[in-house]
């Protein structure tokens, strides 16, 4: 297959970053959009089979992983295994811990047979930069550098203060305005297609909504609920983003519930108030958003199937099974052209980040000059 042909990736020089003495260590979306960042990688020279994978198993499409696989890149196996398992009784980020684990052992034992001295990180939900930053060793060893793209992963990365400069996309206004408003609406879609296929009579209109979580995602999907719902509410512990002041009442009260938070939120008495016939959908990443919900009916066989839910009150549907809604295992859910303002803030940062002095430690921002030139072209 081919990969979308991104233009703006010619608008970043990179005269300076030659990757061919570089290993790449990931945990992305496998998806056609990301392939295209993988080949411009390449196109720095970086061979293929120094770039390590690791795909999330909601949102990797198995022709494109078969696809980097063919060019040579080390691709875990389990970017697209789902244990039915999982449901919302665990974490999915233990499942990718262990994979990442293995997964850096590899190329570790690689770059070494190699003699390769540098090392990439492109995370998404930090998990990768806390494995590394436990390995004090390897610090000693290679030249580390990383990019965080999740909001979740820059928490992680500030509360672990790594000793390497990771560049931070996931808070850049690049990301936080640009990106948020595509999220929403690919949200906004899939929350649509859930419910018809869920019940042919739900609608948005008849629905009150509740959003848990009003960051800028949450904002943006809030603001589109109040268009097509009966009513839309936030809940978030900033109570200056929030109309509600009590979870646990706004829970009951809601046919649709969102959850933007990234982490999870739901207790026994939350899990409790959710309502008979009551959607629950994620918006953020991994299914962190409903774990904690109680007594489980049916476990999901695949990543998009939903999951039911029995509480005292009767039966919910947490659909995409506690997932990211947007994600649907297609080649990209947001259209290429739209996403890759995304795609050109994590090559972005990749140069820069390589051009960092490995002295400067932790989250840095993603530079003025390069959030100015992709202004100027989206």
């Amino acid at each position: 297959m081919l990969f979308p042909k991104l233009k703006t990736f010619t608008k970043i020089r990179a005269e300076q970053s030659s990757l061919d003495d570089c290993i790449l260590v990931g945990i992305q979306h496998l998806l056609a959009s990301n392939g295209s960042l993988f080949e411009q990688l390449n196109g720095l020279g970086m061979p293929y089979d120094s770039m390590f994978l690791l795909g999330k198993v909601y949102s990797t499409n198995t022709e494109v992983m078969n696809e980097l696989q063919g060019r040579g890149c080390k691709v875990m196996s389990k970017s697209s295994f789902y244990n039915h398992g999982i449901g919302l009784k665990t974490d999915y980020n233990e499942s990718l811990h262990r994979e990442a684990t293995a997964m850096l052992d590899n190329a570790i034992a690689y770059a070494k047979n190699k003699k390769i001295k540098r090392l990439l990180i492109l995370d998404d939900g930090g998990i990768l930069i806390q494995s590394v930053s436990e390995r004090k060793h390897l610090l000693e060893e290679f030249s580390v550098h990383a990019v965080e793209q999740t909001r979740a992963g820059s928490r992680l990365v500030s509360k672990i203060m790594p000793a390497f400069p990771v560049v931070n996309v996931a808070e850049s206004r690049v990301k936080l305005e640009k990106e948020s408003p595509m999220v929403a609406l690919s949200i906004m879609q899939e929350i649509v297609k859930g419910l018809h296929a869920t019940d042919k009579r739900l609608r948005l209109s008849d629905m009150d909504c509740l959003v848990v979580g009003n960051g800028s995602i949450g904002n943006e999907v809030h603001k589109l609920l109040k268009k097509d719902a009966r009513t839309s509410r936030t809940y978030d512990t900033n109570k200056r983003l929030s109309s509600e002041n009590d979870l646990k009442k706004a829970v009951v009260s809601s046919q649709l519930i969102v959850g933007c938070v990234g982490e999870p939120w739901v207790n026994s008495a939350i899990s409790e108030a959710v309502q008979a016939g009551t959607i629950l959908v994620s918006g953020s990443s991994s299914n962190t958003e409903f774990l904690g919900l109680t007594q489980i009916e049916k476990h999901a066989s695949k990543a998009h199937d939903t999951i039911l839910v029995e509480n005292s009150n009767g039966t919910s549907s947490v659909l995409n099974a506690g997932f990211p809604i947007n994600f649907d295992g297609s080649q990209d859910p947001i259209d290429a052209e739209e996403i890759e303002i995304t795609r050109l803030a994590m090559y972005s940062a990749v140069i820069q980040c390589l051009a960092e002095h490995s002295s400067n430690h932790g989250l840095i921002p993603l530079s003025k000059e390069y959030q100015r030139l992709i202004d100027g072209l989206f």
